[in-house]
């Protein structure tokens, strides 16, 4: 899951995806505590993408200390987003999540912040 800075971005789900049409390949972290990590996706001059798992741990080890990484994960899969999405709920499921059960409220209409949006006014107009 992913956690929200103090700025107020980020958070969502912590899963790069990218397919074709004969396949696809996933990236990102089953950890179920917010992390704040970024998973940066680059396109080379070749037109190749390269993603990669980036925490700045700031941490400094004493002699004797470990350090542990997120477990995080690569997939291969066929189809679309859906698939590595699917995968990455059932991991969480197992490590004890449960799925929200919707309400009408969650079908109303809402605002939501994309980014930093505080010096816009945005209005809703029917």
């Amino acid at each position: 899951m992913g956690a929200v800075v103090k700025d107020g971005a980020g958070g969502g789900i912590p899963v790069n995806a990218f397919w074709t049409a004969s396949v696809g390949e996933a990236i990102g972290h089953v950890e179920t505590l917010p992390l704040v990590l970024s998973l940066p996706v680059n396109v080379a001059s070749d037109q190749r993408i390269n993603t990669s798992l980036t925490l700045d741990a700031k941490t400094i080890l004493k002699p004797g200390d470990s350090f542990a990484t997120p477990r995080s994960f690569v997939a291969v899969y066929h189809g679309d987003f859906y698939e590595p999405l699917r995968t990455y709920s059932l991991a969480l499921q197992k490590e004890g999540w449960t799925l929200a059960k919707p309400n009408d409220q969650d079908y109303g209409h809402r605002l939501v912040r994309f980014g930093d949006m505080s010096s816009t006014s945005l209005r809703h107009r029917c």
